[in-house]
């Protein structure tokens, strides 16, 4: 990933997780089942429009190219009226997919403070880094598997939205020491191939 790439997407982590610690006394978690049930159906609707499109060729193709748009077709109708069952079904009954909402959160911290493990002892050998900078993810690792296994009637739903709004900004500041690390190695090495630059005019 690029440098400015990374930055933006540290940056948009960033805002999410300042988002989050903010609004985490509201009912988080139906919101974002609601939304997501909003996602399903909205592209299942349009999957299910845009199937009558595919009827207009048939007369025009062989058997066996009818055969293949009809099963087109039905897959698609398939795909269509799943997605929309779906959404209705987060939407309508979304207290039992509320439920696996701790686990996809405290997934994501313990994933996140793996990655930046990961990238910091293997992404920037022979060079090792002070062992200070490893406390962030580990302390994102460990907020993940507080949110995993700590009793829901003591961890409530509020606290894990602010644990996660908080992860996501030590995985964003985390992200941000790195790329402050990459680019101080980068210099003296750029500066170091500037110097070793032949002059065509003086070779002359």
């Amino acid at each position: 990933m690029k440098t400015k790439t990374a930055l933006l997407v540290s940056l948009l982590i960033f805002v999410s997780g300042i988002v989050l610690s903010i609004i985490h006394t509201l009912d988080v978690f139906t919101g974002l089942i609601i939304a997501t049930g909003i996602v399903f159906i909205i592209p299942g609707i349009i999957n299910i429009a845009t199937l009558s499109s595919a009827k207009q060729n048939d007369d025009d193709d062989e058997k066996k190219g009818k055969q293949g748009s009809r099963f087109q077709v039905i897959c698609g109708l398939i795909s269509g009226v799943g997605s929309v069952i779906m959404g209705i079904s987060m939407i309508g009954w979304n207290e039992m997919f509320i439920k696996f909402l701790p686990l996809i959160f405290g997934s994501i911290l313990v994933f996140g403070g793996c990655f930046h493990i990961c990238a910091m002892a293997m992404g920037f050998r022979p060079i090792r880094l002070p062992l200070w900078l490893y406390i962030l993810p580990i302390l994102l690792i460990a907020m993940g598997l507080s949110v995993i296994f700590i009793n829901k009637d003591t961890l409530l739903d509020h606290h894990i939205v602010l644990m996660t709004g908080i992860g996501l900004i030590i995985f964003a500041i985390n992200a941000f020491i790195e790329l402050w690390f990459i680019r101080k190695i980068k210099s003296p090495t750029k500066r170091k191939a500037e110097s070793e630059v032949i002059d065509v005019e003086e070779a002359k």
